[in-house]
């Protein structure tokens, strides 16, 4: 009888062992797809950050551009106008020249 029992015990020993056996190989089937999706997961993120920050890289030296394009233009633009300010002061020296010299000479 003892020999029967032990026998049942060490037969149902062995279904838990084969039981803990499954579980554990499911268990690391799991953690080993679980880590595959953190590691595609984990690439997808890397190219999204690197395509991101390349766009907007992209983005940044497109509006460096045009705002060098703008400072030349507006640099120019202010030249011109300052120009134009020294024109009109140089003629409105001459007409005053010319309005003191008519004066005089009709006081004269």
């Amino acid at each position: 009888m003892d020999y029967n029992k032990l026998k049942d015990k060490m037969k149902e020993a062995l279904k838990d062992l084969e039981i803990r056996e499954n579980n554990l190989i499911d268990q690391e089937r799991k953690l080993l797809l679980s880590q595959e999706d953190l590691a595609r997961e984990r690439a997808r993120l890397t190219s999204d950050v690197r395509e991101t920050s390349r766009r907007m890289e992209e983005e940044f030296e497109h509006k460096l551009r045009l705002q060098r394009q703008k400072l030349v233009g507006l640099e120019k633009q202010n030249k011109d106008l300052k120009i134009q300010v020294e024109e009109a002061e140089s003629r409105l020296e001459r007409r005053s020249a010319e309005l003191a010299m008519a004066r005089e000479c009709q006081l004269a």
